[in-house]
C-alpha cells in the first residue's frame, strides 16, 4: 500500500514537472503562463509603490495636524470668564457668532459650554489625526519596502 502511494505521488510530481516545463505555473486552480504571472506581479509591485509614495505625504500632514490640534487642546484653558470679541461677558449678555456666513446669537451659558469643550475637542481631533497619520506612515513605509527587491 505504501509503495502504491509513493508511485502515485511520483506520477503527480512528474505531471507538475511537465506542466512547469511547458512554461505554465500553477496558481491555485488556474494555470497561467509564467510570463503573465511575472507581469501581474510587476504591476502589483508598481501599484504598491505608487500607493506607498502617496501615503507618506498624507501621513506626514495628518501627524502634523494632529500634533497641532493636540497642543491646542492641551494648552487651551477653560479658566476665566466667557468672552465675546475679546470682551468679558455677563450672564445676561448675548454674543453674535458668525459661522459659514451666517450670524448666530449665543447666550452666556452657550459661550461657557463652548469654552469648556474646546480642550476636549482638541484632544479628540488631535489624537484621531495623529493615529491616522501614524497608520498612513507605517503603511506607506511597508509598501515602499515591498516595492524594493
Amino acid at each position: 500500500m505504501v509503495a502504491a502511494a509513493g508511485i502515485q505521488a511520483s506520477a503527480a510530481a512528474d505531471r507538475l514537472a511537465s506542466i512547469d516545463a511547458l512554461g505554465l505555473a500553477v496558481d491555485g486552480w488556474k494555470h497561467r503562463p509564467r510570463a503573465e504571472g511575472v507581469a501581474m506581479a510587476t504591476r502589483r509591485t508598481a501599484i504598491a509603490g505608487i500607493v506607498g509614495v502617496l501615503m507618506l505625504p498624507f501621513g506626514f500632514g495628518a501627524v502634523i495636524a494632529g500634533l497641532v490640534a493636540l497642543l491646542g487642546g492641551l494648552l487651551s484653558s477653560d479658566d476665566g470668564p466667557a468672552t465675546c470679541d475679546g470682551e468679558v461677558m455677563r450672564p445676561t449678555d448675548w454674543c453674535n457668532v458668525v459661522r459659514d456666513g451666517r450670524g448666530e446669537l449665543v447666550s452666556y451659558e452657550g459661550m461657557v459650554r463652548r469654552k469648556e469643550s474646546s480642550p476636549r475637542d482638541g484632544l479628540i481631533i488631535g489624537g484621531t489625526f495623529l493615529a491616522g497619520g501614524t497608520v498612513l506612515l507605517l503603511g506607506g513605509r511597508s509598501l515602499l519596502r515591498r516595492d524594493q527587491p
